[in-house]
């Protein structure tokens, strides 16, 4: 919440209303507040009942909740505290107790606190800030010490933790004013960026900015761009639109989720509403784009001891970071084998240097993190202090890297790659026992490539609540690098302009099934289709070469024509769903129909498991990952890291204007997965197409690992095919297998003829 907010709150404007109250709480877990005429708000802590959930030895983090008079929810979190006699709370050495501002604005604009403890006057301190976080920065006081009994003035604010000195405290209470909104959520709330697709499939973008809106296309032919004003009441959001003249008029209204996280389509009238879709929009989440912090700063790490244990500044202070260090060690956050990091150069905090492309945020500012021969960690803050507030909720995350450093300042390119891990926790609080409740996903990160989008998928029903990302240099040379992130965001509908490539047609490999007579579906209907009109569908187990194809972007409709049998097949033509990326309603003309009970029907769509490979090198590199052949014939236990093992592609393609290009080895040479599946996949059908730009046939084999690490590879069972590609040509591979649950599998090349280590060319890579 920003300053103009909390003024706002302090005298009590029209829009916002100050109410009163008096209540008296333990620190036993979800007590009610009560209320009296006095002003404003007081929140005691006190001694008045046993506690519930402290015990009688410390604990390194104990959380309560109470909850005001209104139904708010509030968080306390206890740190290094214990039950004491007399009902009152000890904290050990550098203990603390600490709240944060929740979601639905419980306690704002703190501005007094009293506590009543035990120690010398100068021990406990007190820390309050806006932010919500425990920064330090320009709107957040360094601690302030406290005489027990004795009121002290914090500055307005949405965060406060109080902190034991060196010898501990015994507290008797702590009284907290502050001011509270009651009644309507202001239209500021909403500030922010909102995306989603329309029933026209087509992606929209609206943007709201204190009352201001603007709604604009991202994809159409014909683009789309309104503004006006919108009010929001009774969880309604109400967007009245005054330009472009077409639209002078126009009201459009939603339903607003109780998190702020999705506009519902409610109604629209006036002048245009005709013209315009129905549509949901999603908010964008600007999970950490630096431009909060001015300084590198002081972080939490070996540094941080004696009084200043919590007195942290700069971008540091968002982050405890920790290195892999020996199973002896352990980590505040991931238990056996870290330690917390003591060199002075582990993030770097850089004002000019951020990614500043399309859709950038307005500064230039952004951090990098130190990636060396041992995996280093940065825990969000959050997730280890186990702050109740969530980062985001949607489909994908994504974020801005650049190549690595060589030095933290980001002054010369160090030539280098780095690997990195991004989790993403649906947990309030992470420790030892909930690091894996997290999604994850590993990025390679090319030497000297310049800014680029990396994004990862996300369970749209969890919400999440903080991020670590986990650094490791690839070159294992003992030489450090520094890696630059911006713009980490999460979202349902990317807020980037789609990138479209050759005539923007749908692409990869679509998959459904046709049904004969009364039998259940029998045979696989594949559509490879192709941006350069090569492509084949596979009808009833035959192929067929698409001669051509039609897409119409406007009314999305599909017509395909084979070289072969068009009296038999005929026309084949279905409407490609942009929203759910299927076609549907695919139907033949041939005489073919007339054996299919569902002609008129099929739905085809990609296997769950399908890469277009239409990314760039990173984003391939985090998916797939080169694994080579010895002199002996025997599959190498390292991978093979040379900056152009894998790359991305606009040579020679299949479909989306890309492909993968893997270079091979003079002994054959093969790629897999970067990752085994976390539990087996029962699969039998493996989809590709490869591109031999040799002057001679060349040979392509498959095999899958039903154990995890490669580990059963060489075994017989698990080679699933040989084929030999021609000279200059495309080929479509499709082999089914006995029904297996798998972890892997790899493609390779393991032809003499291609002993010059020429390299191939891979595309619309599905396993189903």
């Amino acid at each position: 919440m920003n300053l103009k907010k909390f003024f706002a709150l302090a005298l009590g404007l029209p829009s916002m209303v100050v109410a009163s109250a008096v209540a008296i709480t333990s620190f036993q877990g979800a007590s009610r507040l009560k209320r009296t005429t006095e002003d404003p708000y007081i929140l005691t802590l006190d001694s008045s009942t046993p506690h519930t959930t402290l015990t009688s030895s410390f604990q390194d983090n104990v959380e309560e909740t109470v909850t005001t008079a209104l139904g708010n929810e509030k968080v306390f979190n206890f740190v290094k505290a214990r039950a004491s006699s007399g009902n009152y709370v000890e904290l050990a050495p550098k203990g603390m107790i600490y709240s944060f501002g929740s979601e639905n604005g419980c306690l704002t604009g703190m501005f007094e606190v009293t506590a009543v403890f035990t120690g010398a006057s100068d021990t406990l301190r007190v820390r309050a800030g806006q932010a919500n976080d425990l920064s330090s920065g320009i709107t957040t006081c360094a601690p302030v010490p406290l005489t027990s009994g004795q009121p002290a003035t914090i500055p307005f604010s949405n965060y406060i933790s109080f902190i034991a000195g060196e010898s501990g405290n015994v507290i008797q209470s702590i009284t907290i004013k502050y001011t509270c909104e009651e009644t309507e959520v202001p239209i500021k709330k909403l500030d922010g960026t909102y995306t989603g697709m329309g029933e026209d499939n087509f992606l929209y973008k609206m943007i709201l900015d204190d009352g201001n809106v603007t709604l604009s296309s991202m994809d159409r032919p014909t683009a789309l761009n309104l503004s006006g004003t919108a009010t929001y009441s009774n969880s309604t959001l109400t967007c009245n639109f005054t330009s472009p003249s077409a639209y002078n008029g126009l009201i459009y209204t939603f339903s607003v989720s109780g998190e702020f996280h999705k506009f519902s389509y409610v109604s629209k009238s006036g002048t245009g509403a005709d013209n315009i879709t129905v549509m949901d929009l999603y908010r964008v989440y600007d999970v950490e784009n630096f431009q909060g912090y001015s300084e590198t700063g002081h972080g939490w790490d070996t540094s941080t001891t004696g009084v200043d244990q919590y007195h942290t500044s700069g971008a540091r202070n968002a982050y405890v970071c920790e290195y892999k260090k020996s199973s002896s060690d352990t980590g505040p956050v991931g238990g056996q084998g870290w330690s917390l990091m003591g060199s002075n150069d582990y993030l770097a905090f850089n004002a000019s240097q951020g990614y500043t492309g399309v859709n950038a945020t307005p500064s230039a500012k952004t951090v990098s993190f130190k990636c060396g021969q041992n995996e280093m960690r940065f825990f969000h803050m959050k997730a280890y202090f186990g702050m109740p507030s969530f980062i985001g909720k949607g489909s994908k995350l994504s974020f801005f890297a650049k190549g690595p450093f060589q030095t933290p300042q980001m002054e010369l390119d160090s030539g280098f790659s780095g690997n990195m891990s991004v989790s993403v926790y649906y947990t309030t609080r992470v420790n030892g026992s909930t690091v894996n409740q997290c999604t994850t996903q590993q990025f390679y990160i090319p030497a000297e490539s310049d800014w680029q989008e990396y994004t990862m998928d996300l369970d749209p029903n969890k919400t999440y609540y903080s991020f670590s990302i986990t650094t490791k240099a690839v070159n294992n040379t003992g030489t450090s690098r520094y890696i630059p992130i911006d713009d980490i965001r999460i979202y349902t509908y990317s807020p980037y302009t789609p990138v479209t490539y050759g005539n923007g047609t749908p692409s990869g490999n679509f998959h459904g099934h046709i049904t004969k007579g009364n039998s259940k579906a029998v045979a696989s209907f594949v559509l490879a289709l192709s941006c350069n009109s090569s492509g084949i569908a596979r009808i009833d187990g035959v192929e067929y070469t698409i001669r051509n194809y039609t897409y119409n972007a406007s009314t999305r409709a599909i017509s395909i024509t084979t070289t072969t049998d068009t009296s038999y097949i005929g026309t084949i033509s279905g409407t490609y769903n942009k929203i759910t990326d299927t076609i549907t309603g695919v139907s033949m003309s041939g005489t073919k129909k007339n054996e299919i009970s569902n002609n008129g029907s099929i739905s085809l769509a990609h296997p769950e498991l399908h890469w277009h490979c239409d990314g760039d090198a990173g984003s391939l590199r985090s998916v797939f990952v080169r694994r080579y052949r010895d002199g002996n014939g025997n599959l190498a236990s390292d991978y093979a890291y040379n900056d152009d093992n894998i790359l991305s592609s606009t040579e020679q393609y299949v479909s989306g204007g890309r492909s993968m290009r893997v270079r091979p080895l003079s002994t054959g040479a093969g790629f897999a997965l970067a990752h085994d599946f976390e539990t087996p996949r029962t699969l039998t059908n493996i989809d590709f197409w490869v591109y031999n730009p040799t002057n001679s046939s060349i040979q392509i084999r498959v095999r899958i690992c039903k154990q995890p690490n490669f580990a059963d590879i060489q075994a017989a069972g698990n080679l699933i095919g040989t084929w030999t590609v021609s000279a200059k040509s495309w080929k479509y591979i499709s082999n089914g297998f006995e029904s297996a649950p798998i972890y892997n599998f790899q493609i390779l090349d393991f032809n003499g003829s291609n002993s010059s280590g020429v390299a191939l060319y891979y595309d619309n890579i599905s396993i189903h």
